[in-house]
């Protein structure tokens, strides 16, 4: 019993030593709440400068938004300037391209057109030459059939070449070296044709002596 006895004053002495008098507990309670005031105070404080920091950065960031947007604004206006230039400059040359094109086209198509108009009349000398040959064979031939139809139902008599009575006008050199070479060539079938004729003659007159 004495021990516990001792053990529990032992203890309750502690314990008063620990507590607080009201006087401390109402220091304390003080001390806490201006404790708190002061963090109160410097929270708003704090907060309050940071509002200020953060609307003064706000303005600055607008500032320079605006500052970029009207730049940007600038910059678009130029470069839609420069490309409306460049737009109608691309017109022009494409303008003056197609001019140049047009040009180039006509010249081609007059070139052309003279060329045909060149090559068509060479076609129609050359159809005119050689129509006026083939007139001219064929009235060689006819001449030739004449004359060998005549040699052979009348007897053999010289016959002199026969020469055109006019020449025609529009006969060129070409056309007179035709002519020159039909009259050779049926002065040389009316020579074979009077040879054949004598031989056939002299023939007959040798039979009739023996």
């Amino acid at each position: 019993m004495e021990a516990v006895r001792a053990t529990i004053t032992h203890r309750t002495g502690i314990a008063q030593t620990r507590m607080l008098s009201r006087e401390e507990m109402d220091n304390d309670a003080y001390r806490f709440k201006a404790a708190l005031s002061d963090i109160r105070t410097g929270h708003s404080v704090r907060s309050r400068r940071d509002g200020v920091a953060l609307r003064a950065a706000a303005s600055a960031i607008r500032r320079e938004v605006d500052g970029l947007e009207q730049k940007i604004k600038e910059d678009i206006g130029v470069m839609r300037h420069d490309i409306e230039i460049e737009t109608n400059n691309r017109k022009a040359e494409t303008r003056s391209d197609m001019k140049r094109f047009d040009i180039a086209r006509e010249e081609i198509n007059n070139k052309f057109t003279i060329s045909l108009g060149d090559l068509r009349t060479e076609i129609e000398g050359a159809k005119w030459d050689a129509t006026r040959r083939a007139i001219a064979i064929i009235l060689t031939l006819v001449i030739i059939g004449v004359v060998l139809s005549s040699m052979g139902s009348k007897p053999a008599v010289p016959v002199p070449p026969a020469k055109p009575a006019m020449v025609d006008a529009g006969v060129g050199p070409e056309d007179e070296d035709g002519l020159k070479e039909a009259e050779e060539e049926l002065d040389r079938l009316l020579s074979e044709v009077e040879e054949r004729k004598r031989r056939q003659v002299g023939r007959h007159e040798a039979e009739g002596r023996i």
